[in-house]
This record gives C-alpha cells, structure tokens and sequence, in this order.
C-alpha cells in the first residue's frame, strides 16, 4: 500500500509526517517512507553537485524540471517497495502541480512528467493537506529559510492549491486508480494526526493499524 502525503509548503506535512513515522515505530510496524523530492547523495549524482557549484542553474526552470524528476527516478528506484505500508512525503502529484498550467494545457505538463518520471509509481491514495494558501505562507516565512522562496509566494500557493483540486477531477492516466483523500490543514495538529492516524487505519490491512491512537499514552 503506497499512501503520499501531499500538500502546500507551510501546510504542516513534514511535522505530521515525523509524528507518524515515530508512531509506527514505537508501535514497530513495518513501513517505508519514499521522498522524491529529497536531494540526492552527491556522492551519487553529478547533478546535484553541479547544482551545488552553480548555483545560478537554480534559476533555470528547465534545469529544475529536470533535477526534481532525476531526485524522483532516485528515490523510486531506492526505495523498500516490498514492504506492508510505503509512505511518501510527496509523490509525482507534487510534480503536476508545481507546472501544471505553465504551458497553457495540463496535457502537456502530464506529458513532460510522464516522459521524465516514467518510472515513478502513482501513489494508491494521496491525502491531501488541505489549507488555507495566507496560513500556509504565514507558515512558510516563519521558517525562515532561504530556499525554495519562489514556490512560497503567496500567488504560488494558491496557484498551487487550485492545481491540486483541479488535478483530483482531472482524468489523468497515471492516476486513474489513486484515490484522493482530504484532511483540514487548519487545525490544530492535535486532532490533525487523530484524523491522520484514524484514516491511516482505515486505508491500510488490519494487522497494521489495530490499535486506536490515544495522544495522552503517545511519545
């Protein structure tokens, strides 16, 4: 079962998703987790340490098309497949959305990221973390990071969102048997990882989630 997390930058997937995996581990279910967005090991891609040494590429949307989608063919080439439950901060949903009106016609951006990812899996269900695009930039800012500024924008975010709810209507091919599902970003990340955790469990073989989650007992 390969169930992604997806979401805007600043909508709180990365701290959920590390609330997870140290759930499952404690309760020692089995589990793998795929970031196709994660930078690659330099010591195994020239890409990325090209990108280090230059970094004026970054500002090439081509170049960046092309590294997240060698980070994408990375990570679905190393991760546990085999394994009960693969979860995946991220997916080639992530890809759809951050072009998916860029040349006018979602068809053309389904066709350049099925061409350079074409061995990425579709995920069997995406959960998406819905929120509000100003509270995710809010979000985004205090980070303080500076990296991925572009992508942060608020007209970027809510750019993004519309992708993402016009990409679950949209018959894309490589997701016609993915199931979408969506959880209230605003929240507070209390009752988020219960809802989180109680889809989890719905989703997923018994024997994997057969205990409820009490926050009160949890780590």
């Amino acid at each position: 079962m390969y169930i992604c997390l997806e979401g805007l930058k600043g909508s709180g997937k990365s701290s959920l998703l590390t609330a997870t995996q140290q759930l499952l581990t404690t309760r020692q279910i089995e589990f793998a987790l795929v970031e196709p967005t994660r930078p690659v090991p330099a010591e195994s891609s020239w890409p990325e340490r090209l990108s280090a040494q230059l970094p004026c590429l970054r500002r090439l949307d081509a170049w960046n098309e092309w590294l997240y989608a060698h980070r994408a063919r990375y990570a679905a080439a190393t991760a546990c497949w085999q394994q009960p439950l693969v979860l995946g901060d991220r997916s080639v949903v992530t890809s759809y959305a951050t072009r998916w009106r860029k040349w006018g016609s979602p068809h053309e951006c389904i066709r350049r990221v099925d061409r350079l990812e074409a061995r990425v899996p579709a995920p069997d269900h995406v959960v998406l973390l819905d929120v509000e695009p100003e509270l995710a930039w809010e979000r985004a800012r205090a980070r303080g990071r500076c990296y991925g500024l572009h992508d942060e924008t608020l007209p970027r975010l809510r750019a993004t969102r519309a992708a993402y709810e016009e990409i679950a209507a949209f018959p894309v091919p490589r997701l016609q048997h993915t199931q979408w599902h969506v959880l209230d970003g605003n929240q507070p990340p209390a009752a988020l990882l219960q809802q989180w955790w109680a889809l989890m469990r719905r989703l997923t073989p018994d024997a994997l989630f057969h205990t409820e989650l009490n926050l009160n007992s949890t780590p």
